[in-house]
């Protein structure tokens, strides 16, 4: 029932698009403003393009749904505009909708429609009477009304006792010009015979004009052509294209004025009513000039009113906006918000919802800020349902709007999510909504690359801060253990056993041949025999020990890295294992001149990983010829194992070069090293520390000083490691 205007409460319309522009939807938005400007009644034009554009994981398309739902008298929904879906939740309010190039279903909307089944009959028919009878056909299938004018293309072609050949028809992948060249190419190329082109739309025809010419051929003398929709198209191409006339604003008119017929009670829902679609005869389809418009007659006043109104837009657009293409990629969501008077001709009023959802998991739209042309935003914090936004009471004088004023909405996507929707009023300009695109699209656009930016830079800057702590962290002793994943892999520590016994292997090659030779020769003797026995007796030795350490090592890296349960101790004799690790290490030492030196009483066993004494022991001794000596110098290495007052200590020292005071207090941190390029990876220590504080729960301390060697004093508690006499 119509509100009383006694109350001044103006109804509101709803328009549901995909498109809010061009030749079509502009037009059919030109002609439903118009009808409701008359009626004193206020738009809401919902434009749904972006709400499909993206997938999104944080909201469901669903969400955008129930739109303004509460604020809206009746709608009306144009071709592609929503759902069906979207169109059960509508339907489902009660209220009257009214449906432009939408079939109804099981729904009881009106729907205005172009008689298409009618029209195509008219166009096609006009052919057959000059005297063609191999007419192709050409439209894009993904289109209810092109289907409907195929359908009317084959109708009059049985009508008329012409057999339908599927040769002669062509589904496009859109209404663009270039899909009518591909249709001739493709007949063309094909041998097709054809007469005659009823194209679905006037884009099409001149597409197949275009390629004809190009072909050699003339239109119409060689094959004649007819459109539908009688547009620009139609009527700038030369020659001018037969077609039929699809009256869009009156479609538009027609629906707005059904709408307010059912609103007021005036009229029964479940309608069907029907466009009249005549011809318009043009030189294309072979008319003499006499029945034909004439292509070089004057412009009408009422086409150069148009055609000067958009190009007055176009200038002054351009004009204004001259730096606000950069302006727009380059800033943030409230520099956006700032240009929105630059960008939207007499803007009004804008507000933003952003997506809010409490524990319960429904959604709601939180503003946070409203602008208004007349003065500075208002910083507001208001929350409303979906239903509402855009909620009226933040509308200033909503009744008393002008009459060219529309409420457009919005939703704000990215490729990342549904941010929200915006809304904001301005009024209906024709000349605007001519042109393809709308700045509106690019405008959430904009604001939805924005906010993902922002969100993007504060993810950032949280990681840089996460990162800072981190790096604080890690010169703490305590964290220290953490880091013993960075030397999951690494090749440092492996290649040490695997280089010994690759040289081991190498060494008894050698001898290997040496004995071979001598047998083949005659000239083996026991003692050669005996000396090869002994060498290889202990390069097995080696070899055994050394993979066995490697192998020990890979589980240890892994068992590190992911701070699981160590390997499986096992009880094992102090001196005797340290004497195995440092043989293993023996054919990288014996380059040197160095010697070790080790100080343990044999009766010393212990319960642990063995792969840890290990890696300590080599690490150390690898450190020092590293790092405390020169090639050339004859160093001394001491290892000292103590075992007093519950704990075993564990002694290393050199005499080598010795560490500066800046650098002792850095050699536990991974990849710090002096001797990067020269064989340190920065490592070895870290690897060490790890294993004595973290797997040995010990302590370990360095002493040094420049020129007076290096000493490490490892403790580590009885508890931990120590079986007396191997029980």
């Amino acid at each position: 029932m119509r509100k009383d205007s006694n109350m001044h409460e103006k109804l509101r319309i709803g328009v549901i698009t995909k498109y809010a522009e061009g030749l079509y939807h502009g037009k059919l938005l030109y002609g439903i403003h118009e009808y409701v400007k008359r009626q004193n009644s206020n738009l809401f034009v919902l434009n749904t393009f972006m709400i499909n554009r993206f997938y999104s994981d944080i909201k469901k398309v669903e969400s955008y749904y129930p739109l303004a739902i509460n604020n809206i008298d009746g709608w009306i929904i144009l071709t592609e505009g929503a759902s069906d879906d979207y169109l059960n939740i509508i339907m489902k309010t009660g209220k009257p909708v009214v449906l432009i190039g939408i079939d109804k279903g099981q729904n009881n909307c009106t729907v205005i429609k172009s008689d298409n089944i009618s029209g195509a009959q008219n166009a096609v028919e006009h052919l057959i009477h000059h005297g063609h009878r191999k007419i192709g056909f050409l439209g894009w299938m993904g289109l209810r009304d092109m289907k409907e004018r195929l359908e009317g293309y084959k109708n009059i072609l049985s009508k008329n006792g012409i057999p339908y050949d599927d040769n002669l028809v062509y589904s496009t992948e859109s209404s663009l010009p270039r899909e009518g060249k591909a249709a001739v190419q493709y007949w063309l190329n094909n041998g097709i015979d054809f007469t005659a082109v009823f194209a679905g739309c006037d884009a099409l025809a001149g597409g197949v004009i275009e390629e004809l010419k190009n072909s050699g051929l003339s239109v119409p003398q060689d094959i004649a052509v007819v459109g539908y929709d009688n547009n620009t198209f139609a009527k700038n191409c030369k020659p001018g294209i037969t077609t039929i006339n699809q009256d869009i604003f009156d479609l538009g008119f027609t629906a707005a004025r059904a709408l307010f017929e059912e609103i007021n009670k005036e009229s029964d829902r479940g309608r069907e009513v029907f466009a009249t679609a005549d011809i318009v005869l043009r030189k294309s389809c072979g008319c003499s000039c006499e029945a034909a418009a004439d292509d070089n007659m004057e412009p009408t006043k009422e086409n150069i009113k148009i055609k000067n109104s958009i190009i007055k837009f176009l200038e002054d657009t351009l004009l204004k906006n001259s730096d606000v293409g950069t302006k727009l990629l380059t800033t943030n969501i409230e520099g956006i918000n700032e240009l929105l008077p630059q960008i939207v001709d007499d803007y009004r009023w804008e507000c933003i919802g952003y997506w809010d959802e409490d524990q319960t998991g429904k959604s709601s739209l939180k503003i946070d800020r409203i602008y208004n042309s007349s003065k500075d935003s208002d910083v507001i914090n208001f929350s409303c349902d979906v239903e509402n936004f855009p909620p009226l009471e933040l509308i200033p004088d909503i009744n008393k709007l002008s009459k060219d004023d529309v409420v457009w909405i919005l939703p704000i996507s990215s490729t990342n999510r549904n941010w929200g929707v915006m809304s904001y009023i301005s009024p209906f300009n024709e000349a605007s909504a001519f042109i393809k695109y709308n700045i509106s699209i690019v405008i959430v656009t904009l604001l939805g690359i924005a906010m993902d930016r922002e969100i993007a830079k504060t993810e950032l800057e949280n990681a840089l801060e996460t990162l800072k702590q981190t790096q604080n962290q890690l010169i703490q002793s305590e964290k220290m253990a953490a880091l013993g994943g960075l030397v999951a892999g690494v090749a440092h520590e492996i290649n040490t056993p695997i280089g010994v016994s690759v040289t081991a292997a190498s060494y008894m090659d050698e001898k290997n041949n040496e004995i071979i030779n001598l047998f083949e020769s005659g000239k083996l003797k026991k003692v050669d025999m005996d000396k090869y026995i002994n060498t290889t007796m202990e390069s097995i030795k080696i070899l055994v020990i050394n993979l066995e350490r490697a192998s020990n090592l890979v589980k240890s890296f892994k068992q590190i890295a992911v701070d699981q349960t160590r390997e499986e101790k096992r009880t094992f004799r102090l001196k005797e294992y340290i004497d195995e690790v440092l043989l293993s290490l023996h054919p990288k030492i014996k380059k040197t001149k160095h010697k070790i030196i080790v100080n343990c009483m044999d009766d010393i066993w212990i319960h642990a990983s063995p792969g840890g004494i290990s890696q300590v022991i080599t690490n150390l001794v690898v450190n020092s010829l590293v790092h405390a000596f020169d090639d050339g110098d004859e160093g001394i290495m001491t290892i000292n194992i103590i075992n007093e007052n519950d704990e075993i200590i564990i002694e290393y020292s050199d005499n080598g070069k010795g560490i500066s005071e800046s650098d002792i207090k850095k050699i536990y941190e991974p990849f710090f090293t002096t001797k990067r390029g020269s064989g340190g990876t920065g490592l070895g220590l870290n690897i060490v520390y790890n294993i004595v504080t973290n797997e040995y729960k010990g302590k370990i301390k360095c002493n040094s000083t420049p020129g007076n060697g290096t000493a490490f004093i490892i403790r580590i508690p009885e508890k931990e490691v120590i079986k007396s006499n191997g029980k």
